[in-house]
């Protein structure tokens, strides 16, 4: 990873899991898989200028985090982060003989189009502390930075590490995916694995990412970053979710619900984890987050006879070995409501207008018989469907996207169950 340039606006998250048998977040081996966590409790959040004021500036031209003080024990340090360009990082590590040299983290995940990277660093065991440094005119571009540390000890017999011979199976539309409720995995570029054992679900588990909210990446780009840092870095064979609530108001298909996710430790059997995309300690999800999550439950309880109650439905905090705050206050404090919403369908089965000036919306263009639904308001993805001539479809909102033929005018409608954009260059929408 070599350097960017300009200033620093971040969000750090620093979070610690172990694979000691009971104990907090932790990997321990089953009899048919190790129980592991996609997310834990944060112990170091800031952002933006919250986030200068708590940096240090050496006199070696770096910004660093302060010492990361951890509970528990660790040997890896490894980190997310958002920046334009490549950019070095460096971290040392505090174990019984001091302070390590500063070592520069391996990079193992960069996009650099969004602008997304995964790093991580390997330590002496029973390290207790870490921390992490940029050089100073670096640390100005990077928007985002999750920070973890944890034990890791890589078993080629565990179940989770396992691919099975065919992975494009786990690429397949199945489930809500076929339903036409989730973005299919080949839909927002998910890299093809397929992990065992299998399971039946049986209860539900909520939770969030830990990721900025207001997200400036599209949620197919931090989706693959996710992914690539679960396979990466915690040596899993796919992302630890089984589905994420995507910021726009998509339901995003993780691994396949009747497959053994790893999302809860001690917890993963028979239960389907949903993660919301962002972070919900003190700011509620947005209603379309929200109708998003209910279609996807009510889709689980139709097909799996999964009962929606407090019992069968419960947010990662309750469940597990893991001591967590997840899935944050303002996300825990709405489950009544959510499991409401999925139970009865709620006021609408998709998300509302967010300007009121919903209309019908219709083909308009004169060379093609189609019009492809986009899960973002540009062409980079491949489209959730398609809208012909003849068929209509009910705006929800109208944002501004990628400029095509002139305008960067973009619809989100919703057609026949799928939420998704088309281009007003093509299309033309009733006020």
């Amino acid at each position: 990873m070599t350097h960017a340039a300009p200033r620093l606006v971040l969000t750090a998250t620093l979070a610690a899991f172990v694979a000691l048998p009971g104990v907090g977040c932790v990997n321990q081996l089953g009899p048919s898989a190790r129980e592991i966590d996609a997310d834990h409790d944060v112990a170091f959040v800031a952002q933006g200028d919250d986030l200068q004021g708590r940096l240090v500036v050496d006199g070696d031209g770096y910004v660093a985090t302060p010492a990361l003080e951890r509970d528990e024990p660790f040997n890896r340090i490894a980190i997310r982060f958002d920046a334009p360009g490549s950019v070095t990082v460096e971290a040392r590590a505090r174990s019984a003989a001091g302070w390590s040299a500063w070592a520069p983290m391996t990079a193992t995940y960069d996009d650099l189009e969004a602008g997304a990277h995964n790093a991580h660093v390997d330590v002496a065991a029973a390290s207790t502390a870490a921390q992490l440094r940029f050089h100073a005119d670096v640390g100005a571009t990077i928007s985002f930075l999750v920070v973890e540390t944890f034990e890791f000890f890589p078993d080629p017999a565990d179940a989770d590490l396992d691919v099975d011979a065919d992975p494009s199976a786990n690429q397949s539309e199945q489930g809500l995916a076929a339903d036409g409720i989730a973005v299919t995995r080949s839909q927002w570029g998910a890299r093809a694995r397929e992990c065992g054992p299998r399971h039946s679900p049986r209860r539900l588990t909520i939770h969030h990412t830990d990721t900025p909210n207001d997200d400036t990446l599209s949620m197919p780009a931090r989706i693959r970053q996710i992914q690539s840092f679960h396979i990466n870095s915690r040596g899993w064979c796919d992302i630890g979710y089984h589905f994420l609530i995507g910021q726009n108001g998509q339901v995003y298909q993780g691994r396949r619900e009747n497959v053994l996710g790893a999302h809860a430790a001690g917890a993963n059997t028979d239960n389907v984890g949903i993660s919301f995309v962002g972070t919900f300690s003190d700011r509620a999800p947005s209603t379309a987050m929200l109708n998003a999550a209910a279609r996807a439950m009510r889709s689980l309880a139709n097909t799996y006879g999964i009962t929606l109650d407090r019992t069968r439905v419960q947010g990662h905090r309750q469940v597990g070995t893991t001591s967590t705050s997840c899935p944050g206050d303002a996300l825990y404090n709405r489950l009544g409501d959510l499991i409401t919403l999925a139970r009865t369908g709620g006021s609408t089965d998709q998300p509302p207008p967010a300007t009121g000036n919903n209309g019908a919306c219709s083909l308009v263009r004169a060379d093609a018989d189609t019009l492809n639904i986009r899960p973002e308001p540009n062409t980079s993805q491949a489209p959730l469907s398609t809208l012909s001539i003849g068929q209509t479809a009910t705006r929800l909102d109208t944002v501004s996207g990628q400029t095509v033929n002139g305008t960067s005018r973009w619809y989100r409608i919703s057609r026949a169950g799928v939420v998704g954009f088309i281009s007003g260059a093509y299309s033309s929408c009733a006020n």
